[in-house]
């Protein structure tokens, strides 16, 4: 009788612990899912929005394979780094930042969806991201800290950063290159950003540049700074050694094309253009990788001297001590810096994938509900003067078409019995098309200075008004070499309007903010460039261009 209540004492004991174990198996298993919901929606946010500029931007084309190099060094360090301690024992500050990070998430995504060309946002998207991942992943920041910032090398640069290193790097660029030329005896002469042959010119557009080059060999040189592990002091050799390999790669890559120009003619330029364009990123990844190799070489043989003098006792504890710590990969046993007793037992985790699901509902109808009490759209086109017989249009180069991905252009040039020359080109981006990103930073000023001229004026602006159109117009005055002056009106606006705010803000936090306010986002762009030669006097000029913008404009308002 004893023993068999011992035994039915034992089976329920059994059976207790039998049933606990599913329990804990869920609870093991659900933790790594509540971790990986919110991380998966914060890069998916990040990579589709960053993906865009990769796509038609080729000077950031190289920024499909950062995430999957972040990815390799995380797990690289993972496997190799011992365990440290998390940013929760050592930032007593973690827990509200971390809810402040939270609720910034939503005026983020707000102002991504109504700015998607604003590299600001997309810096601002990318900081919260990595910073989130790192709260999420405290056990492991400090071996993915690196990594994760790694991803930050894909972002876009700030256009008041990239547009004057473009500008610095073309111009070094037709400089050395012309340089070259006339010491190998091929006469050229540098024309702004322009180097002219005796055959033909050669043009250093953005991609032509070295900027291309220039963020390749960062991107590269980071990589195999975190490959290699280098401290700070090598890091910052090898990617000084990799912008000065990017310098000189892109300025031997120019030289060849002028000296296929000059030899055989500029309609070998082509067949070349895209070879050189090739070898230039290889070569340039090849001997930074080189060079990494070399520092971590020098840097092990500086090791192996200083363990030299240690004991082989020393030497195997190291190892042991090692050994034990590497691949610790299991899920901490603790909730990851809960944010308070008022979110009970929830974890951080659970907690932004709950702020992260409703910053996207809440951004969604925002828009839809202001989209729909949205005017139709203001459908403007131009139509050059007919009559005049010396009318000529042409399609634009397949390079203007590959920069800007534009859906539809007009160009076309006339001639006035006065003597002044007309060109006029008009673009359009459908709406929901985010290309049209592209045609704000590819202003006249920009393209004129990449053609050698000089602005002569600082840029005037005015308002064209038409029946049921009013466009907001910069005016500028540049040198020409034949005519002496050249004067062009440019717009870009929006199809879908909202009255003053088409008007040209009086702050960039203005501009940026109204069409959040308004909720326009995915508008159609239509742009419109006219310039006149011939016309010396600025006053009269400016005149002139408004008067032929007024002539040659057709509006249609469409009904809802």
């Amino acid at each position: 009788m004893f023993l068999l209540s011992e035994h039915n004492i034992e089976g329920r004991v059994v059976s207790r612990t039998t049933a606990e174990m599913p329990q804990a198996s869920r609870s093991l298993a659900l933790r790594p899912l509540l971790t990986a919901v919110p991380l998966a929606i914060l890069w998916w946010t990040l990579i589709n929005h960053l993906r865009i500029e990769w796509s038609i931007n080729p000077q950031y084309g190289y920024g499909w394979a950062v995430p999957w190099l972040g990815l390799y060094l995380a797990w690289r360090r993972l496997r190799t780094t011992p365990t440290s301690s998390g940013l929760c024992p050592l930032f007593p500050v973690v827990r509200p930042l971390f809810a402040v990070l939270c609720l910034l998430w939503l005026p983020t995504r707000l102002l991504q969806e109504a700015n998607p060309e604003w590299r600001l946002v997309s810096w601002a998207l990318a900081l919260q991201v990595v910073a989130l991942s790192l709260f999420i992943l405290r056990k492991w920041s400090r071996r993915i800290l690196f990594p994760l910032l790694f991803m930050l090398v894909a972002v876009p640069w700030p256009s008041v950063i990239e547009q004057p290193v473009i500008q610095r790097l073309s111009y070094l660029t037709a400089q050395i290159a012309s340089e070259t030329l006339n010491l190998v005896g091929l006469p050229a002469v540098q024309q702004g950003n322009l180097v002219e042959l005796g055959l033909g010119t050669i043009g250093i557009e953005e991609a032509c540049s070295g900027i291309r080059s220039f963020q390749a060999a960062l991107m590269v040189s980071l990589f195999f700074c975190g490959f290699y592990q280098f401290n700070g002091r090598v890091g910052m050799k090898l990617v000084g050694t990799g912008f000065i390999l990017a310098i000189v790669l892109n300025a031997a890559r120019i030289t060849l094309l002028a000296i296929v120009a000059a030899t055989k003619g500029m309609n070998a330029v082509a067949a070349w253009h895209d070879i050189a364009g090739l070898l230039i990123p290889i070569a340039c990844f090849l001997l930074v990788a080189l060079v990494a190799r070399c520092f971590a070489d020098a840097r092990s043989e500086h090791r192996e001297q200083e363990n030299d003098g240690k004991g082989q006792r020393t030497m195997d504890r190291v190892q042991k001590s090692d050994v034990s710590t590497l691949c610790d990969l299991r899920p901490p046993t603790s909730d990851l810096c809960p944010l308070g007793s008022n979110l009970g037992s929830l974890t951080p985790a659970l907690s932004l994938t709950l702020c992260l699901m409703a910053a996207e509902a809440a951004t969604e109808l925002w828009y839809r509900a202001h989209e729909a009490t949205l005017p139709p759209p203001i459908t403007w086109s131009i139509a050059p003067p007919r009559e005049d017989a010396a009318i000529v249009e042409k399609p634009l180069a397949p390079r203007a078409k590959q920069l800007l991905r534009f859906d539809e252009t007009l160009n076309a040039s006339w001639e006035e019995s006065g003597g002044r020359t007309w060109q006029a080109i008009f673009l359009r981006w459908k709406p929901g098309r985010v290309a049209g990103r592209l045609a704000k930073d590819h202003t006249p000023a920009i393209c004129l200075s990449a053609v050698g001229r000089d602005l002569l004026a600082p840029v005037q602006e005015e308002l064209v008004w038409l029946p049921g159109l009013q466009l907001h117009a910069l005016i500028y005055s540049a040198s020409d070499p034949i005519q002496g002056k050249v004067h062009i009106l440019f717009c870009l606006q929006e199809e879908r309007g909202a009255g003053e705010f088409d008007l040209k803000p009086s702050s960039l936090w203005e501009e940026r903010l109204a069409p959040v306010l308004a909720g326009r986002r995915n508008s159609g762009l239509r742009s419109l460039e006219l310039a006149v030669w011939g016309i010396q006097d600025d006053e009269e000029a400016k005149k002139a261009l408004l008067a032929e913008t007024r002539n040659i404009i057709r509006v249609d308002v469409q009904k809802r």
